[in-house]
């Protein structure tokens, strides 16, 4: 079976060295994060089965990164991990829409015995997405399009996941740029998003210039459709 995967988003080096070490030895995948801001972009390229949230952050704290998630569905267990240890601090947690929260400095036994209790269901379903003629597993990468069966690459599968989350909406190529290549501070000059999605539009559009699925809104950005 894969390894469950693990997103640790926190500020603090030493708290994400002591993580990453305990959990890549209790044979989960770890991917880091050291702001809300980036921590969100991660998951929605990394796909973690676990988040493992800091409360007090810059930029977004795990509050407002939380509420966030749980506002675009993305339903990520989430455990919070803060100095904050009040009653009231564990529910201001919990009614943002955590799973689990941790007081530090904690018994690491305890945490790891948390994070398996929270990844046990992890990889039950198998997501597929169909359009058109057209399907994506987004477990395997395989993919289905006009051509066939094809293999998506990383940035590909980023594109198409992130399309497929947010249908008949409007995305610009900052948002793509955000949340595909991490670039969230400022936008290079670069036609990358325009040739990426010209190779998608070959994959799944019969006629790549009239294209039904991934439709350009003139001067605004894209829009994809199931339909």
């Amino acid at each position: 079976m894969s390894k469950a995967k693990v997103l640790i988003i926190d500020d603090e080096p030493h708290m994400q060295e002591l993580l990453s070490i305990n959990l890549s030895a209790e044979n989960f995948e770890v991917a880091v994060s050291n702001c809300g801001e980036s921590g969100y972009l991660k998951t929605i390229s990394f796909q973690p089965d676990l988040i493992v949230l800091d409360v007090m952050m810059p930029n977004m704290c795990g509050i407002t990164l939380c509420k966030k998630l749980r506002s675009e569905k993305i339903m990520t267990p989430i455990l919070f991990l803060s100095a904050k240890g009040r009653a009231e601090d564990r529910v201001e947690g919990l009614k943002a829409g955590g799973d689990d929260y941790l007081q530090k400095p904690f018994n690491l036994k305890e945490l790891l015995l948390r994070v398996r209790k929270l990844t046990k269901p992890f990889k039950t379903k198998n997501e597929c997405v169909e359009f058109g003629k057209c399907w994506i597993n987004f477990d395997s990468y395989q993919a289905f399009g006009v051509k066939g069966e094809f293999t998506l690459d990383k940035k590909e599968w980023i594109i198409m996941k992130y399309f497929t989350s947010n249908p008949e909406q409007i995305i610009t190529k900052e948002q793509l740029l955000k949340h595909v290549w991490e670039y969230y501070n400022e936008v290079p000059n670069t036609r990358t998003v325009d040739t990426f999605i010209y190779n998608l539009r070959q994959h799944f559009c019969e006629n790549p210039n009239k294209p039904v699925h991934i439709k350009l809104i003139k001067g605004n950005g894209y829009l994809f459709s199931f339909q």
